[in-house]
């Protein structure tokens, strides 16, 4: 699935869209852990991380959760979803592909995109 979404202020804020819910909230690696590099750049069949993820998702009533790292204030991705962010200025900010699977829907939109930056 492919989802776009456009917001005017932060993309945490309530809408009359989400009813009231967030639709989205910021999971830190302090409360799950980043996948290991090999399990976040390969594919594979190992979704525990995307499950715990999933299952905090549910625990704070929202759609999905996007992994971010405080530490080194970077975004990964969310569960089963890349992400990525277009700016005021038209720049493209996504995840670097050595920390999070190289999505093909990312890989795409970044080739499309003009001078995609990274985070």
């Amino acid at each position: 699935q492919f989802y776009c979404i456009v917001h005017k202020d932060p993309p945490l804020h309530n809408t009359s869209a989400t009813r009231g819910k967030r639709s989205a909230a910021l999971l830190s690696t302090d409360e799950v852990p980043e996948k290991p590099p090999l399990l976040a750049t390969t594919k594979s069949n190992n979704y525990m991380i995307n499950a715990i993820m999933a299952m905090e998702a549910q625990k704070r009533n929202v759609g999905l959760c996007i992994h971010v790292d405080h530490a080194s204030d970077t975004l990964l991705e969310s569960a089963v979803s890349s992400v990525a962010v277009l700016t005021q200025d038209g720049v493209l900010l996504a995840p670097s592909f050595d920390r999070i699977l190289p999505s093909t829907t990312l890989q795409r939109v970044i080739d499309f995109a003009p001078a995609p930056s990274r985070l």
